[in-house]
């Protein structure tokens, strides 16, 4: 009798835990949602939606205990939502706050997940993940010409995947060649990007020729320094930077000017004045890109010109000349 009450004993904490808990190490209730964010910096907080699948054979009670960190300040904050219970091999939508206003700060906001069985108060498991804001980034797109520049995560999904983009610069250089028509070529900063997003919003953008005034007296300047506007459009699958606003040339003299003159006609591409290109040599032209991409990323990089033959003029510096003489 002592026997079997001693095998009862040991039998029935068993039976117990199949009855009673239904957690084991290799199961889990995991949290998704669809795309949250991306947010500016300390941005007022939004509502954001998750959804708990389960597949246990039975409703599974729950709840989260969700952790923000801002990283720039160390200040944080643990949330913990009411029990709820899953359905039996189903799935529960929740609605929480992002608390941005307080922790997405510009180092970014550390977010962790933790999903208890309510009844047990044992923890399924955990899920983290770094945020940032958009437009916390300013890069030389001339640093990363070989595999191209990945931002940090500016928007996420749950579990645990913090959304980038990728830029490539795939034609950049610090310096430039005109062909034999003076024409500068902008199409050789086109920009291609991959990312997780469905659109790629683009920025706007300027060109700075520096001490450029003598070249182009009938063009908006800063000092000595030429300023022309840029925008960028969407040529297939790539991203082209293009003037702004159209220009007006001289076909003669290739002389340029940003308001309408008579005999001048209206062009949107930009061209380098006739017969000075070999005084212009070594010219640099700054370009900036303010809040490209998703991310919003701030670009800066300086290329100089190198001039190429012109058409017509000295031989030594032309691909035609004239030679004459006296007979």
């Amino acid at each position: 009798m002592k026997f079997r009450r001693f095998l009862l004993l040991l039998i029935a904490p068993l039976l117990m835990g199949v009855s009673s808990r239904d957690i084991k190490a290799s199961q889990t209730v995991i949290p998704s949602s669809p795309q949250i964010g991306p947010f500016e910096v300390y941005q007022e907080n939004v509502m954001a939606t998750y959804t708990l699948t389960s597949t246990f054979t039975k409703g599974t009670p729950t709840y989260e205990r969700i952790n923000y960190l801002d990283i720039a300040t160390g200040n944080e904050r643990n949330t913990k939502s009411a029990a709820h219970t899953v359905p039996a091999r189903s799935s529960l939508t929740l609605t929480f706050e992002v608390p941005t206003q307080e922790f997405l700060g510009p180092s970014g906001m550390r977010i962790t997940i933790t999903v208890y069985n309510s009844k047990e108060q044992t923890a399924y498991r955990s899920y983290q993940l770094i945020v940032y804001p958009i437009g916390h980034e300013s890069i030389n797109p001339l640093n990363y010409l070989e595999e191209g520049f990945t931002s940090k995560g500016i928007a996420f999904k749950f579990p645990s995947k913090a959304m980038e983009e990728t830029l490539y610069f795939d034609n950049y250089n610090d310096y430039f060649l005109t062909d034999i028509y003076y024409r500068l070529p902008l199409e050789q900063f086109d920009i291609r990007t991959t990312g997780s997003f469905s659109e790629t919003p683009v920025g706007t953008g300027e060109m700075i020729i520096k001490d450029g005034k003598f070249y182009f007296p009938n063009l908006p300047t800063s000092g000595k320094n030429v300023r022309i506007y840029l925008k960028i459009v969407k040529v297939g699958d790539i991203y082209r930077i293009c003037l702004r606003n159209s220009l007006y040339i001289n076909p003669s003299t290739l002389v340029m000017s940003s308001t309408p003159i008579t005999g001048y006609v209206v062009t949107d591409n930009f061209y380098f004045p006739v017969n000075q290109l070999s005084i212009m040599q070594g010219l640099d032209i700054t370009f900036t890109i303010q809040n490209f991409g998703n991310n919003k990323t701030n670009l800066s990089w300086t290329s100089t010109f190198y001039p190429t033959s012109s058409i017509i003029g000295p031989c030594n510096s032309s691909e035609y000349c004239v030679v004459g003489g006296i007979n």
